[in-house]
């Protein structure tokens, strides 16, 4: 079963994880997760909501709400 761009719940992401991010206006591949937030209001100008840190491999750092995480491409279940 491919599961290729499902969104992932937050309590099932963990610091570590590799996601793809969908946000409004980007698609980002392959970002580490860094750190969990509660509130990505406190790291970012985003409006509040539960989310994550994340890290591309060029070292890049984005905040991002949990709802654009998704299932990274090529990974199945």
């Amino acid at each position: 079963m491919n599961l290729q761009g499902i969104i992932l719940r937050w309590d099932d992401v963990s610091t570590g994880d590799h996601v793809d991010v969908d946000t409004e206006y980007n698609y980002y591949y392959d970002i580490t997760i860094t750190e969990k937030l509660t509130d990505v209001a406190t790291q970012s100008g985003l409006e509040s909501g539960r989310g994550y840190v994340g890290m591309n491999q060029f070292g890049e750092e984005i905040v991002f709400y949990a709802e654009d995480a998704r299932i990274p491409s090529g990974r199945y279940c």
